[in-house]
């Protein structure tokens, strides 16, 4: 903006301001060059007088001071909406990063306080289940004023702060009817907002204005455009909620299967397991050399068993998010345990913490991949690198076994491509495939941490 730009407005501003002081002046300013002109009481009123009077010293200046008037309303009114609306994009973001009930009232208190001068205010949530407003959030100005809340705890049918009428204006603010209400607020006026969603309500809220003072058109109009807002808002925290709970409840239940597993048939098979290498020690002894083979095998089968087990365990109930390394390290111990294959595994970075369903799914791509090598790689060595980054979980799996050449089809599945790609892009992950015949194998399983995000948002 130019100096000059600058100069034309604040002088613009100027008369804007001073445009009632100006008209009288003019008026004045016409009166007396009128009587200098014409000394009526020297020479008489002519007709002249009274009509050049009424108009350049009335009329004019009048409607000059109207024009300029409605200007400044007008200025007023952009102001008000440029300014109204930075405040409503600030509370979305806001709003945004609110995952509670306590949070997401907490931002509409501090919205209402800058716009409204508040003296009191309750913030409450509607629950569907039983079909009543419970209070969220409570706060007045003086610490020692205590306003009436007779609905913390109120029936739907007949809540005094919800008490709307019509569809029409169920997002407007009004007054509170509650003469219980009324009677507590003798030093101020209470309005009642209702959010709702869809038609349906989700929540509301109940605003004390200090001094009596009663809402602006323009302060209203504000409520009345925040309320949808707050009202999506509020139906999206519960269902986060919603989801928290359900999966909190598979959680729970998979640990009680993994239990039961532990409890029955990992006994079982562990007592199995304990029995035969005590037979087979006894046929070693006694020189019975066919039933001792015959022993063994069935050895290695109930270890395999009980090996499988302990998979289902570990999917079922992985350890904790920070220790997801280990559950991964305890899988390449039982390969390094069980063959000639050597594999080595290192990890970088700050382990994050995972849900239990993303950690499952990182095992079944990482089993899988291993198992592959183990059974037709032909390798003597695999490295294995856990990187932790700022955003993401990098997994990278080198062997120095045979290869492929990943652009043609593989018979029999051989290597689980499609297994494993499958489940990386119903889970959000990424799957990249480097191997040359002859050269060996990479595979790097990368895990975005917003898929976190992705399980628990609607």
């Amino acid at each position: 903006m130019t100096w000059k730009t600058s100069t034309w407005l604040r002088a613009g501003e100027w008369l804007l301001n001073k445009r009632w002081w100006l008209v009288a002046l003019t008026s004045l300013s016409v009166f007396t060059f009128e009587f200098i002109e014409y000394q009526p009481f020297l020479n008489g009123i002519p007709s002249s007088f009274f009509i050049e009077i009424l108009f350049y010293g009335i009329v004019l200046p009048l409607s000059t001071g109207v024009a300029l008037s409605w200007a400044a309303a007008s200025r007023t009114e952009l102001a008000w909406s440029a300014y109204s609306q930075g405040l409503i994009h600030n509370l979305g973001i806001q709003l945004h990063n609110a995952h509670s009930h306590n949070e997401l009232a907490a931002v509409l208190l501090q919205f209402v306080k800058v716009v409204m001068p508040l003296a009191g205010a309750t913030v409450y949530k509607y629950d569907q289940q039983s079909h009543t407003y419970k209070t969220i959030l409570s706060w007045s100005l003086n610490k020692d004023l205590s306003f009436s809340d007779s609905i913390s705890e109120c029936k739907a049918q007949g809540c005094p702060c919800l008490n709307y009428t019509s569809k029409d204006d169920v997002m407007f603010l009004h007054p509170c009817q509650d003469s219980k209400i009324i009677a507590s607020s003798r030093t101020s006026t209470c309005y009642c907002l209702p959010f709702l969603f869809s038609n349906f309500p989700v929540g509301g809220a109940r605003f004390y204005l200090s001094s009596r003072r009663i809402p602006s058109p323009e302060q209203e109009r504000l409520m009345k455009e925040i309320a949808p807002l707050i009202a999506s808002v509020l139906q999206r925290v519960q269902l986060e909620r919603l989801m928290k709970k359900q999966n909190d409840s598979f959680s729970a239940e998979q640990l009680r299967i993994a239990r039961d597993v532990h409890d029955t048939l990992g006994h079982s098979l562990a007592y199995l397991r304990l029995r035969l290498d005590q037979i087979s020690m006894e046929f070693n002894r006694n020189g019975m050399n066919n039933t001792k083979q015959e022993v063994e095998a069935l050895r290695d089968v109930a270890k395999e068993a009980y090996d499988q087990m302990r998979n289902v365990l570990t999917t079922l109930a992985p350890d904790h998010a920070s220790n997801l390394n280990n559950t991964l390290l305890d899988f390449v111990d039982r390969i390094n345990r069980r063959g000639p294959l050597r594999l080595r595994m290192h990890h970088e970075g700050q382990p994050r913490t995972l849900s239990s369903s993303v950690q499952r799914n990182i095992f079944y791509i990482f089993q899988e991949i291993l198992t592959n090598v183990e059974k037709h790689a032909r390798a003597q060595q695999v490295d294995i690198n856990l990187n932790w980054q700022q955003t993401s979980l990098e997994v990278d799996v080198a062997d120095d076994g045979v290869g492929f050449d990943p652009t043609l089809s593989i018979p029999g599945g051989h290597f689980g491509l499609s297994n494993m790609r499958e489940r990386a892009l119903e889970n959000g992950f990424q799957v990249s495939i480097s191997s040359q015949p002859g050269q060996g194998t990479r595979i790097t399983l990368h895990v975005p941490y917003e898929v976190e995000n992705e399980s628990v948002t609607c």
